[in-house]
């Protein structure tokens, strides 16, 4: 399976592409805390949130399944180390009970045991806060600035455990089914960037993005257009998740920093997650790390 690792200084320590087999299985990865994760997703087709049972290992895994009409066709490995130190978040939010509201489910918080208890009462109606955007949007949000972001509704938690920014992803069958969050901290990066494209004809035009610890001239302004990559183009991690039509990860830098020609983009490590809208990819999420 691809895999890239990162610093361990960081919160992810490694992307996944999780594969599925012809049979719709999942294939194994080597991890076993992914492995467990995944199998979870595959059976009950939601996200999935597993703590290595090692007391060394200090890992936890987060799988996302990624939908094309009806079937789960890819899913998407984050595999994270922890500790007594980590200030960074997984979270899944599904809607639950005869209100038409997201509760929390899943979760994984580290060392910010304030920011679980009042997320763990917080409910969110479509449209309201970071998961119910996803939830009316059925797109990925990203909300930057979370102590002072006013869609950011437990920006007070945010500011004091110093979280940056928030990543939504949608998971979607036929019906809603759950937002997925990535929080991230100054401290402790989950990556370097973080953008959503979506495709349009020949081209790719960027709707969300945000940065952490990149230069200007890396960072890329909402609305910047790139043309998707010609026949006996090198491909980005943007081309690949929509000609494959699944999660895919790779480090090679001409292929992760999109629309950057001609800059000195340096050693770097991705992943793109493509979300479907009936059989068509509508968006792709790229983490750079």
């Amino acid at each position: 399976m691809p895999s890239v690792s990162l610093s361990i200084t960081n919160f992810m320590s490694q992307f996944l592409a999780v594969e599925l087999d012809s049979a719709g299985m999942v294939a194994t990865s080597g991890v076993p805390v992914v492995d467990a994760a995944a199998q979870e997703s595959l059976s009950t087709g939601l996200p999935a949130i597993k703590k290595s049972d090692l007391a060394t290992d200090g890992s936890v895994a987060m799988t996302v399944p990624v939908y094309k009409e009806g079937q789960i066709v890819s899913m998407a490995g984050f595999l994270a180390h922890c500790d007594q130190q980590t200030l960074c978040v997984m979270e899944v939010w599904q809607p639950i009970g005869v209100y038409d509201e997201l509760s929390l489910t899943l979760g994984y918080f580290g060392a910010m045991e304030r920011f679980q208890n009042v997320s763990a009462y917080v409910r969110f109606e479509k449209g309201s806060g970071l998961p119910g955007q996803v939830w009316e949007n059925r797109d990925c949000i990203i909300h930057d600035n979370l102590p002072s972001h006013p869609g950011f509704l437990r920006a007070a938690g945010a500011s004091a455990d110093s979280l940056q920014l928030a990543i939504g992803m949608p998971v979607a069958d036929e019906e809603f089914l759950a937002s997925v969050l990535l929080i991230s901290s100054d401290a402790f990066p989950i990556a370097k960037a973080y953008e959503v494209w979506h495709p349009d004809g020949d081209q790719f035009t960027l709707t969300q993005a945000a940065y952490q610890r990149v230069s200007d001239d890396m960072r890329l302004e909402i609305g910047a257009k790139v043309p998707v990559a010609a026949a006996g183009s090198p491909p980005s991690l943007v081309d690949l998740a929509l000609q494959q039509g699944a999660v895919v990860t790779g480090e090679q830098s001409e292929r992760l920093w999109i629309g950057r020609d001609g800059c000195e983009a340096g050693s770097g490590m991705g992943i793109a997650i493509p979300f479907y809208q009936g059989d068509q990819v509508h968006s792709v999420l790229v983490c750079v790390a």
